[in-house]
């Protein structure tokens, strides 16, 4: 995944003592501390200064540089009906909060806001409420589900009415994209399509990912919600826990300009 993130290696009390790396791609055998790794043309890493006695040491990682520069709002819509169990909620903030962490965060690099959806359309966090990477995933660790009907129409609206206004923390000059995860079919698909013809003629760039019912064959509706061009704006999986397997296509994906 681009951006910046930790993976493990295991090293000794020594600075240069050999390293039995745990996760690919293959390590050089010696690592002494504070030194920057190359790993592949996209990916860096600094070994991070840890206690004397720890056995694992993390690496902080970051992949390309376009992520870290890109100046963006990024909007999180994110189903809470009836349809979800509190377990396939919770998997819904696992995803935005990996995604965050691949993020560069601050104000004047990427902002993130995050809107809950159901019958009604709840703004849980404004662009501009977190600017710190760690306070900013916490808070999305504690957003609530609500559980009742399903009305993404009037979410895209609020979303594209309200939520890229200044007062929330919407910058003008920014990219303002929105990424909207949903598990089943509006019961006003026409609203629907219709509100996010109205986000994309202002600019907003829509990445739309079925999950369960909404990911099945022939379900249309997210295509005529996403931006163009459909296959890089468009995302299925079968079930919530499986949103882990797209965090890497959506957040280079929302990290590459237009």
């Amino acid at each position: 995944m681009g951006g910046t993130r930790e993976i493990f290696i295991k090293q000794s009390q020594v600075d240069t003592a050999p390293v039995d790396p745990i996760v690919n791609p293959p390590f050089q055998s010696h690592i002494p501390r504070g030194l920057v790794l190359t790993l592949s043309p996209s990916l860096t890493c600094n070994v991070l200064p840890l206690g004397d006695t720890v056995v694992h040491r993390p690496l902080s990682c970051t992949g390309g540089a376009e992520c870290q520069e890109k100046v963006a709002d990024i909007v999180f819509l994110l189903d809470s009906s009836v349809s979800l169990w509190l377990r396939e909620f919770g998997a819904q903030l696992a995803f935005v909060q990996d995604i965050v962490h691949s993020f560069t965060i601050g104000p004047n690099n990427i902002r993130v806001g995050v809107v809950t959806f159901s019958s009604d359309v709840r703004l849980d966090i404004r662009l501009n409420q977190y600017m710190d990477k760690k306070d900013l995933r916490l808070a999305v660790s504690k957003i609530t589900e609500w559980r009742v009907a399903h009305a993404p129409g009037d979410a895209i609206h609020f979303v594209h009415t309200s939520m890229f206004q200044p007062e929330n923390g919407g910058r003008p000059w920014a990219a303002h994209i929105l990424v909207l995860i949903t598990d089943g079919y509006s019961y006003e698909p026409n609203k629907t399509q219709h509100e996010a013809a109205v986000a994309r003629d202002k600019g907003i760039e829509i990445f739309a990912i079925g999950v369960k019912e909404a990911a099945y064959e022939g379900h249309t509706e997210l295509y005529g919600i996403a931006s163009e061009p459909k296959d890089m704006h468009v995302f299925n999986v079968d079930q919530y826990e499986k949103l882990s397997n797209i965090e890497e296509a959506v957040s280079t994906r929302a990290c590459q300009h237009r």
